[in-house]
Order: structure tokens, then sequence, then C-alpha cells
């Protein structure tokens, strides 16, 4: 019989937690209003190491991409272009109303033979 101390296992270490930047958005309750109002058109992000952070591109034109250094900026200006847009769509044209029946010829009447 072995009366030999036991060593304890080895203990592992935790992996090391990863330290997430501190850099936020600034105004990010503002930022959110903006992007949520405009989410039908424009897809809103933020760049952290671009000069001009605040960016939209347009969800019906690749093309079309606005940059702006301040949320307030970027909210005016998709403001304007979503009223452009909206005028620049054509119309559909109003048709009168339809009545009852004063739009069909008067069909015959239906006679029926009883047997």
């Amino acid at each position: 019989m072995d009366l030999s101390v036991k060593k304890p296992p080895e203990r592992r270490h935790a992996a090391r937690v990863r330290r997430y930047s501190r850099v936020r958005i600034p105004g990010f309750g503002h930022f959110c209003e903006v992007a949520s109002r405009h989410r039908d058109d424009w897809s809103i992000t933020y760049d952290y190491a671009s000069p001009t952070p605040y960016q939209a591109q347009s969800r019906h034109r690749e093309d079309a991409v606005i940059t702006t250094s301040d949320v307030d900026v970027l909210d005016g200006a998709l403001t304007a272009l979503t009223a452009l847009a909206q005028d620049a769509r054509p119309r559909p044209c109003a048709l009168p109303p339809r009545t009852g029946t004063g739009d069909r010829r008067p069909s015959a009447p239906r006679v029926r033979e009883a047997a």
C-alpha cells in the first residue's frame, strides 16, 4: 500500500479576458433615434477610424452614400433627401370611384319557364 502524498491536480488558468474598448458612439441615443427614423430607406453605421464617422448608405441605390462628422447634419440631409425622393416619385392617377351598377350595361332580364 502506497502511503505517499498525492499531488493536487494542476490548476488551469482561465483564458485572458478580452478587454473591450471604452470608446463609444458619442450621443448614442440620438444616433439610434436617427437610424430608426430613416431605417426604411437608409442603412446607417458609425466608423470609429474615419474623420466622418456617421455613414448612411441608401437601401435602394448602392452608389448613394452620405458621410458626416455630426449626427444632426446627417439627420438633416436624410430628411431633405427623403422629401425630395417622395416628390420625385410618380403619383398614381386618381380614378373616379365606381358606382354600383351605373358603369355596366343593363343585362337582359332572365326568364325561367316553369315546367
